[in-house]
């Protein structure tokens, strides 16, 4: 029996508008399944969700982009809610705060809120936000950089074109790398292709500081020898301050390749010029492309990964798009050996109507998600919208 066909849907109590959830008997014993959140929303007028966990695992900050009707336009505004963790991965949906709204522009369509990450002490929130980011107070979900967050990421950005979709804070919380989409390119050729950077953003100035560097080209024109059309998201690692005031760690970012980039990132903010110095390699996922044998035949790969979570010396991941059998995926790196210990395919839920499958590959389901004690937690960006709770393996 495949796994997918284990996987039940929590039943909610009132609909809309419930704060929680009744699980099957068997929740309180290593659950494993699809959590709907529908019974914390509203109504179902959202687009694209995210969310992460506080460190100890107890709390999951979900994101809502607020649209003009089910999976629309957004409208520049988000609703924040906490949920307990601990008993998300039992099945249930126990709402311990929100919503909490942030954003007013109306007229900027870039601004969709992304991937997050907490401090390591678990008082803020870093939070991506497409062209801007938020600082966000853990304790009450409030913004701390303004409703609208800081718009200004652009200056020192690779090309004139950026997209902000996470957000990793240094150990003492002072410093975030931010992963940007970028355009950087010049020339006929090149012009279209995309790439990704990281840069750096200083929390108490509320500013980017000096010039981003690319973790995409800057490894395809090592290991490839030219320049792609490369699409990166999202971001784990640990960065910590040393001695001398610098910060040094690894940062793994994902990307659409089937890969993702391991960057071993040395910072220095005091050097307001190139602050980012690292050395670039990458833990390959999978090397299966669209080749014509399903319905789709671009060459791309069968595993565009958006989300990846770190949990010792093991890497989490899953799919943003669904394969040639229609499944998306989920699994594992040992980050000791770099191998891919698990690679698990299971069906998208049939409650997950929107988006639709465009040429046979259906993306926008995996992008974020989070991490509690006993489970592995990503979340989709369907309509309706799903935790998909995996016990940890």
């Amino acid at each position: 029996m495949a796994l997918a066909s284990a996987y039940c849907a929590v039943v909610f109590i009132g609909g809309y508008g419930s704060d929680s959830g009744t699980a099957t008997p068997s929740a309180q014993a290593a659950f494993s399944g699809n959590v709907f959140l529908n019974g914390i929303l509203p109504d179902d007028n959202y687009y694209h969700t995210h969310g992460s966990t506080s460190p100890d695992g107890s709390k999951m900050l979900v994101t809502i982009n607020k649209a003009d009707k089910p999976y629309g336009k957004t409208t520049g505004v988000a609703d924040l809610y906490l949920l307990d963790a601990e008993k998300l991965s039992q099945g249930r949906v126990v709402k311990l705060l929100g919503p909490v709204s942030i954003g007013s522009n109306k007229t900027t369509p870039k601004n969709v809120l992304f991937r997050s990450t907490w401090t390591a002490d678990g008082s803020k929130i870093m939070l991506s936000g497409g062209d801007r980011f938020w600082v966000i107070n853990a304790a009450d979900l409030t913004p701390l950089n303004g409703v609208d967050g800081n718009p200004n990421l652009l200056a020192g950005s690779i090309g004139d074109w950026h997209h902000n979709h996470d957000a990793l804070p240094t150990n003492d919380g002072k410093y975030v790398l931010l992963t940007l989409r970028t355009k950087p390119h010049t020339g006929e050729a090149d012009v279209y292709k995309m790439d990704g950077e990281i840069k750096l953003y200083d929390v108490a100035a509320n500013a980017v500081v000096g010039a981003g560097v690319s973790v995409c080209n800057g490894c395809h024109i090592k290991q490839l020898g030219s320049n792609k059309s490369a699409i990166l998201c999202g971001l784990d690692g640990k960065i910590e301050k040393r001695a001398n005031g610098t910060y040094a760690g690894t940062v793994y970012v994902a990307g659409h390749g089937g890969h993702v980039a391991k960057a071993e990132v040395i910072i220095d903010p005091s050097n307001k010029a190139k602050p980012i110095a690292m050395n670039l390699d990458r833990l390959t996922v999978s090397t299966k492309k669209f080749a014509g044998t399903g319905s789709k035949s671009d060459g791309t790969s069968q595993y565009k990964l958006h989300d990846v979570r770190l949990a010792g010396n093991s890497l989490y991941w899953s799919t943003f798009n669904t394969d040639e059998s229609n499944k998306v995926h989920y699994g594992k790196i040992d980050l000791s050996s770099g191998a891919v210990t698990k690679d698990v395919a299971i069906d998208v839920d049939s409650r997950a109507t929107m988006p639709k499958s465009k040429a046979g590959d259906r993306g926008s389901i995996y992008c974020a998600s989070g991490l509690s004690k006993t489970a592995f937690m990503p979340i989709t960006m369907t309509n309706e919208v799903y935790i998909t709770v995996i016990p940890k393996f």
